[in-house]
């Protein structure tokens, strides 16, 4: 579209008034309120340039307006330009327009309406500009529907404009929005690798737990088969003995809950009798020098390591092994977090305690091990109940235990 100065309008107004009634050649004697539409909207962009550039002009790069004014202005006479302009609208466009040149104004304009409204009259436009008898009424009604179409598509391209530039924006947030779940899928990624690791560390620690758990289910097979006279009693003999084990386990259990009353009773008169910073001063646990005759020889100033055991029975080991003078560290006998930690204690203790029922087999070996490598007296106990570890610190057993 282009815009329209004063004189151009009153052109507009004059030709509208004064009709030119001859036969048209070119687009140079084409009625000239239609040269700019014909420009416009019969030829592409693409076909005005190529057209150009067959006039071996010095090679230029015109915007889109400024090839549209220079086709409009060469459309004004008789040129080279013009005349290839005319060749070309005539090539497009005379087949449908010649016979639009014989109907009369009132048929032309009633499929000039049908071919507007779908969009197709190109060639209405140059029949229109070439045909030279039509009323002033029928070239206004032309003429205003092409000038009002040109201003609602500049109307929609506008439209379209802040429509594409909202997409953009969308289209950059959308982006931003893809950018952080990229972010987040790899996050989410490496994260499922390390999940995957660890799950793959879990089964191979499950396997060698099966493994270690067949193994010992044939050790005790092959026990078994070395024992003959311990495996006839399996059966009901052994289910006999399992009724009397039960039996005798809650008597026991109800002795040995008195007996936890009757320690404690003890250990707290026990505690009295004990200066704990006259014994790391002096290397006594009396008022005299540490010798047989003290009632808490074996204990004296030793470090006693306890790995395993009854772990809810700890304050009770400690009462007794420390109200005796010794000193207790104790283990759970957990490796998996704390087979460091068990070294350290094992290196520092004077003589060290694994019940054998309350570890695992793992452990078992593990504490015998490092006993042996730091050479230290160990006893490997068959439970850790408070009278099996008194009876130990209170007898005169010697050496090791396996």
């Amino acid at each position: 579209m282009c815009c329209l100065h004063q004189e151009q309008k009153e052109c507009i107004v004059s030709r509208l008034a004064s009709p030119a009634a001859r036969g048209v050649h070119g687009i140079w004697e084409a009625d000239e309120l239609f040269r700019c539409p014909l420009v416009g909207i019969g030829l592409t962009f693409t076909e005005q340039k190529r057209l150009l550039k067959t006039m071996s002009l010095p090679p230029v790069e015109p915007t889109p307006f400024e090839l549209h004014e220079l086709f409009v202005n060469a459309a004004s006479t008789e040129n080279p330009l013009s005349r290839k302009v005319s060749q070309l609208l005539r090539r497009k466009y005379e087949r449908e327009a010649a016979p639009l040149r014989e109907v009369d104004e009132e048929t032309f304009l009633a499929r000039w309406k049908t071919a507007f409204a779908d969009g197709q009259y190109a060639a209405f436009l140059w029949a229109a500009a070439t045909r030279g008898d039509l009323s002033d009424d029928a070239r206004r009604t032309l003429y205003s529907a092409v000038h009002m179409t040109m201003h609602g598509a500049a109307e929609e391209r506008m439209l379209l404009r802040q429509r594409l530039a909202e997409l953009e924006r969308k289209n950059a947030q959308q982006a931003n929005r893809i950018r952080t779940l990229k972010e987040r899928e790899t996050s989410l990624r490496d994260e499922m690798s390390r999940l995957e690791e660890a799950r793959r560390i879990q089964a191979q620690e499950n396997v060698a737990l099966r493994d270690e758990r067949n193994r010992l289910r044939a050790d005790l097979e092959a026990f078994y088969e070395a024992s003959p006279a311990l495996w006839e009693l399996r059966g009901p003999e052994l289910e006999a003995e399992n009724a009397t084990l039960r039996d005798s386990l809650e008597t026991i259990s109800k002795r040995f809950a008195a007996q936890q009353e009757l320690v404690q009773s003890l250990l707290k008169q026990n505690r009295a009798s004990f200066d704990d910073g006259l014994l790391m001063d002096s290397g006594s646990c009396c008022d005299r020098a540490c010798d047989e005759s003290c009632p808490s020889f074996d204990l004296c100033r030793k470090r006693v390591l306890i790995v395993g055991g009854v772990e809810r029975m700890e304050p009770l080991y400690r009462e007794f092994i420390e109200g005796g003078g010794g000193v207790l560290d104790y283990h759970n006998g957990s490796l998996q977090s704390g087979a460091r930690q068990l070294e350290r204690s094992l290196r520092r203790a004077d003589i060290i305690l694994c019940p054998v029922n309350c570890n695992s087999h793992g452990a078992c070996i593990k504490v015998k091990n490092l006993a042996k490598k730091h050479k230290k007296t160990f006893y490997m106990l068959p439970n850790g109940s408070l009278s099996t570890i008194s009876r130990l610190l209170g007898g005169a057993t010697e050496g090791e235990s396996a």
